[in-house]
């Protein structure tokens, strides 16, 4: 082959082989466009329901005149048990973190042993005992949890959210404030209890929380686009705080919260 035709030959491949990559990259660029990019969710929305199984115990000491002598009772109470419903929002800003609130109320009702002292009505630093309990005292506390979070997303449907912040938490408990005893008889040596009245307190403090919610959109490869955003989840909570409530003008601590199991829908935007 003379050196002209070879030269023009080496042109026409160089220009079929850069014709051919133009082509490529063309139907590639294509696909790509094509395919939209992946987003990650910004919103999920949470509403549940469960329980909380924390034990707290506080007591206080009310006192009282009779019988120109001071007398007094004592009561303990145990809140124990409790149904607790929460909802809330979560939103990721940057990569994995996030911020949320959620709101959840705690309600249970519970009862109090009182164990009281009686002065005699003849007989000066002779003081009679009695006890009792008192039942269907209620404890209610309704939270306000701030939150920053971090997601992990192990496998497509499954996401794990581990968050943490400062909580508002208002509480509201029955108090005994009174207890009523009927005398026995002739020479008064004992008392039997008969009654008590109560009354409600309700404070509000600052404490914490932090969580951990497992979410499941088992759903999401259903071609309907509100299924596949619709899922279940477990949300652990263990929140925090105290209140002092005063009791015959004696304040006592008393401990909020405690840990929550709740379950529920989740939906993500």
């Amino acid at each position: 082959m003379k050196p002209g035709k070879r030269e023009t030959s080496c042109r026409r491949s160089r220009a079929t082989l850069a014709l051919g990559l133009m082509c490529l990259l063309g139907l590639l660029g294509r696909d790509v466009a094509a395919e939209p990019d992946p987003k990650p969710d910004t919103i999920n929305a949470r509403v549940n329901f469960g329980w909380r199984p924390t034990s707290r115990n506080f007591g206080g000491t009310n006192a009282f005149q009779v019988w120109e002598e001071q007398g007094s009772f004592h009561s303990d109470y145990e809140i124990s048990g409790g149904g607790v419903t929460d909802a809330g929002l979560e939103m990721s800003f940057w990569k994995s973190l996030g911020v949320g609130l959620d709101i959840s109320s705690y309600k249970s009702v519970n009862s109090a042993k009182i164990a009281s002292r009686i002065p005699h009505p003849f007989f000066f630093d002779l003081p009679r005992s009695s006890n009792g309990t008192a039942l269907g005292l209620t404890r209610q506390e309704l939270g306000m949890h701030l939150h920053a979070s971090w997601t992990l997303q192990p496998i497509n449907w499954l996401e794990l959210s581990l968050s943490g912040g400062p909580s508002l938490i208002n509480a509201r408990q029955d108090l005994v404030s009174t207890v009523e005893h009927t005398e026995t008889g002739f020479p008064f040596d004992s008392v039997q209890f008969s009654g008590y009245s109560t009354t409600t307190q309700s404070e509000t403090t600052l404490g914490w929380n932090t969580a951990v919610d497992v979410r499941a959109f088992v759903l999401q490869s259903m071609s309907n686009r509100f299924l596949q955003r619709l899922g279940v989840g477990l949300l652990l909570r263990y929140m925090r705080g105290s209140v002092s409530l005063a009791i015959a003008n004696t304040p006592v601590e008393v401990d909020l919260g405690g840990l929550q199991v709740t379950s529920g829908i989740r939906f993500r935007f």
